[in-house]
């Protein structure tokens, strides 16, 4: 132990003997009474209020609308008192969804949807004869807003794409591929 460790321990033992009474200062040192150690929890880290907020997410089936409140530290903390892996860079809504995954919450329907949803972009995206008002359609659609949707997409299309390409340069790739072949397939017939 350091001498600053030791000088640490010290002033909390004179702060503890200080503040007793006389009485309670005599009953100690005649060895009818004795000092506890206690440990005292955080708030926010306590295990009865992490497991409130499972079973709130658990029965509201929406980790959001129970977390949105809550620091992301916080967040992180419950991550971790579940043991569910996070990384620093994480969002709020990245670890919502992680939190989503570990209690299965809405899992396999909230993935058919998205799913669904993508090949209904998919078969719109087919009907357009023109570039510019394709990627005007694909730049309002919501479901878009992340690279790794519009990659799917790519793929339900059977487009190839870069990985390592933007998510704006996908989308471009995405129409050229599917509305500029269209369009030159006609010229070439001479239509």
């Amino acid at each position: 132990m350091s001498k600053e460790e030791m000088e640490q321990v010290l002033k909390i033992a004179l702060t503890f003997v200080e503040q007793l009474t006389n009485e309670q200062y005599e009953k100690l040192v005649s060895n009818e009474a004795s000092i506890c150690y206690v440990e005292e929890q955080r708030k926010g880290s306590s295990d009865d209020e992490f497991e409130k907020w499972k079973v709130s997410i658990i029965e509201e089936q929406d980790v959001e609308k129970v977390l949105r409140r809550k620091t992301k530290k916080e967040i992180v903390r419950f991550c971790t008192y579940y043991n569910i892996p996070t990384v620093t860079k994480d969002t709020k809504a990245i670890l919502y969804e992680k939190i989503s995954e570990y209690f299965q919450i809405g899992a396999n329907t909230l993935e058919l949807e998205k799913k669904d949803r993508i090949a209904e972009i998919g078969k719109e995206l087919e009907k357009f004869d023109d570039a510019e008002q394709a990627l005007g359609f694909l730049g309002k659609e919501k479901s878009l807003q992340t690279k790794s949707n519009v990659m799917k997409l790519a793929k339900s299309l059977d487009v190839f794409v870069n990985q390592k390409q933007s998510k704006q340069d996908i989308i471009n790739r995405i129409v050229d591929s599917v509305v500029g072949a269209k369009v030159r397939a006609r010229v070439i017939r001479g239509g």
